[in-house]
């Protein structure tokens, strides 16, 4: 099976006045302190990370970028990953308090330096968060007024109930003799196909200069949360009176969290088989000796990525590779088959694609209920 683990995540929201915008994600697991980040610009990466106190003493630095090399999975995700091992149990208490602050760094001294900077904050609809936009000033917006403004919408889905659930954390899309009750109007719509998929009207009661969250939700169609699934949509947020000048806008994609799914392959257990499960099973394949890893992740355009190595692998007895979906139901374990990936087989190799992910199997990846099965077809 596929899994992840993670502990309690949390977000940073960052910006400056060249208006360069990023959204980061925060998992402390076991001492250290794991954290993710999408840019603007994905190719025009940070050099470093540097952790500070609210007095801005500097507590540690990350190097993010080394000889111009980054990782596949940065390059393909467009993502920013690294890790603060040993996190000092001093330090650990500024996080839970949330007074510490994450910086961004471009440029070297001889050059000219970039700094985007951020509080890290719990936000609990991250426990949820299946979808991520990063939002800046949408085109035609009035630069002068949206200068360094930005945001970042936690986005997650129901397929059970269809139900999408958008939280947004921003600023930048208040003028300054807005102060009280402040209407806006947040949209999640498909450009493309001209089709709004959700949109409300809020009151922002107090708006803040620093940060601001709304959240709204909304029941959907299944043809909707495909076109969610599917990186479709886009998400915006403005003013009620000005909505042309103040608006942030951003592209939903694969939420910011850095994370490979992997497992395990290894032949059946038979001893947990009963009978009438064998019967049914020999009808179809047979067991199989083979073993091997498999990894798996999303890209940033919502399809899944897999790489799978199997050993003891002959083609004479015609190996199938199944991706499926497994649920236990009255103390037995079924599968349904979700893509047959036989065909990407090479030399004990598996590499490709998976273009469409349904919401459902989407929610069963992230939920570890997702597994490959390796068999072989009876002549």
């Amino acid at each position: 099976m596929f899994h992840r683990e993670d502990g309690s995540p949390s977000v940073s929201l960052h910006q400056n006045n060249n208006n360069y915008v990023a959204t980061g994600r925060f998992t402390f697991h076991r001492k250290n302190l794991y954290y993710s980040f999408y840019v603007s610009d994905p190719l025009y990466r940070p050099r470093a990370l540097q952790f500070s106190d609210f007095e801005g003493n500097i507590l540690g630095e990350q190097a993010l970028f080394i000889d111009g090399v980054t990782s596949v999975y940065q390059n393909v995700t467009g993502k920013v990953c690294g890790v603060w091992r040993r996190v000092p149990r001093e330090y650990r208490r500024l996080l839970r308090e949330e007074r510490m602050f994450v910086s961004l760094l471009w440029g070297t001294a001889d050059q000219e330096q970039h700094i985007l900077s951020g509080q890290v904050a719990r936000y609990r609809s991250l426990s949820t968060e299946l979808f991520t936009s990063l939002m800046q000033p949408a085109p035609g917006t009035d630069s002068l007024t949206m200068n360094g403004a930005g945001g970042t919408a936690i986005i997650s889905a129901s397929s059970s109930a269809p139900s999408i659930h958008v939280s947004i954390v921003f600023n930048g899309i208040f003028s300054p003799e807005e102060f009280a009750d402040v209407p806006i109007v947040v949209r999640l719509e498909s450009l493309e196909k001209q089709q709004i998929v959700l949109q409300e009207e809020v009151k922002i009661e107090k708006p803040a200069h620093e940060l601001n969250t709304v959240e709204v939700q909304t029941a959907v169609s299944s043809a909707d949360l495909r076109l969610l699934t599917r990186g479709k949509l886009v998400v915006s947020i403005a003013s009620k009176k000005k909505p042309t000048e103040l608006r942030l806008e951003g592209k939903v994609i694969t939420r910011a969290t850095c994370e490979i799914f992997q497992g395990v392959l290894s032949s059946a257990d038979a001893d947990n088989t009963n009978d009438e499960d064998e019967d049914s099973e020999k009808s179809v394949s047979a067991q199989t000796v083979t073993s091997g890893m498999a990894w798996m992740y999303m890209n940033r355009d919502g399809a899944l990525v897999y790489s799978v190595q199997l050993d003891e692998l002959s083609l004479e007895d015609s190996p199938m590779l199944v991706l499926v979906s497994g649920h236990r139901s009255g103390g037995r374990r079924s599968l349904l088959e979700l893509e047959d990936l036989t065909p990407s087989l090479s030399s004990g190799w598996a590499n490709g694609t998976i273009d469409r992910l349904s919401p459902r199997e989407l929610e069963q990846l992230y939920a570890g209920e997702l597994a490959l099965n390796v068999a072989t077809r009876l002549e």
